[in-house]
C-alpha cells in the first residue's frame, strides 16, 4: 500500500459483530481505524477527527443507529467519501445515488474490500475534482470547507464555533433541507430537546446578520416550514 496515502478510517455499523472481521483486516493492513456504533458515536468522529474515509454497514440497524438516515445526513458534515456495505444490488444502486463513493455486498471479499478503500484514497489524493470539492461558492459567499474560512461578498467573516458549524453542514449539501434536530446535532453534538429549538432559530438569526443582504428576507438562509433550513445558492443577476 502506498504509504503517503490518507490512511485514517472510520467504520460505522450498528452490529459489532458484523464489522469486526472488516476491522481485524484493515488494522493488519496498516490503517488507522475509528470505530462508531451510534449517531453520536459516528457525528463526534467526523468533528473531532481527522477521517479521509467512512465505512457504514448499512445492512443493520439499531435504536443509536439507522444507518440510510445517518447517511443521508451524516455525509453531509464533511466532505469524505463513504463506502456502504449492503444487501443486494438494488441497495448498491440506492447508495450510488445518494452520493456515496462505492458500494459492496456482504458477505465481503476482504482482499477486495481493502483494494477498493486504497483506490477511493489514492484518487481522492490526486483529484481535482476532489481538491475543487473543497470550495462553496455562490454570488455571495464563499466557502473553504476544509479550512472552515468564510467570505460574503469578498470580506472575510468571523463566526462563532457553533455558526459555523452549522453553515459548513447546511454548505456541504447546498440545496439540501436539513432538519432542525439534525442542524442542533451538528451544532451542540446531542440529541435536540425542546429547550435547543430556540437556541437554534437564535444562531440561524445571527447567521443570517452576516450572511443576507436583507436579512428580514432571507434568499440565502431559506426557512423550509416544518422541514427545516436550506442553504440555497445565489447566482449573479438573482434578486436578493
Amino acid at each position: 500500500m502506498n504509504s503517503e496515502a490518507p490512511r485514517s478510517l472510520l467504520l460505522v455499523g450498528a452490529d459489532p459483530t458484523s464489522t469486526e472481521p472488516l476491522l481485524r483486516h484493515l488494522l493488519a493492513e496498516g490503517y488507522a481505524l475509528s470505530v462508531a456504533h451510534s449517531l453520536r458515536r459516528c457525528l463526534q468522529s467526523l468533528k473531532e477527527e481527522t477521517v479521509a474515509l467512512v465505512i457504514l454497514d448499512a445492512t443493520h440497524s439499531s435504536p443509536l443507529l439507522e444507518p440510510w438516515d445517518l447517511f443521508q445526513q451524516a455525509s453531509t458534515v464533511a466532505d469524505i467519501p463513504w463506502i456502504l456495505l449492503v444487501r443486494d444490488r438494488l441497495e448498491v444502486q440506492k447508495a450510488l445515488a445518494l452520493g456515496a463513493a462505492d458500494a459492496l455486498i456482504l458477505p465481503l471479499h476482504l482482499g477486495e474490500m481493502v483494494a477498493r478503500v486504497h483506490a477511493i484514497l489514492r484518487r481522492r489524493a490526486g483529484s481535482p475534482v476532489a481538491r475543487r470539492g473543497r470550495l462553496y461558492a455562490d454570488r455571495d459567499l464563499l466557502i473553504d470547507l476544509e479550512t472552515e474560512e468564510v467570505w460574503v461578498r469578498g470580506e472575510k467573516v468571523a463566526l462563532t464555533p457553533r455558526e459555523r458549524a452549522l453553515l459548513l453542514a447546511m454548505a456541504r449539501p447546498a440545496g439540501q433541507v436539513l432538519s432542525p434536530d439534525w442542524l442542533i446535532w451538528v451544532a451542540w453534538g446531542e440529541p435536540a430537546p425542546e429547550t435547543q429549538r430556540p437556541l437554534l432559530k437564535q444562531c440561524i438569526w445571527r447567521l443570517r446578520q452576516k450572511v443576507e443582504r436583507d436579512p428580514k428576507r432571507p434568499a440565502i438562509i431559506v426557512t423550509h416550514r416544518g422541514e427545516g433550513y436550506e442553504l440555497r445558492r445565489t447566482w449573479p443577476g438573482e434578486d436578493g
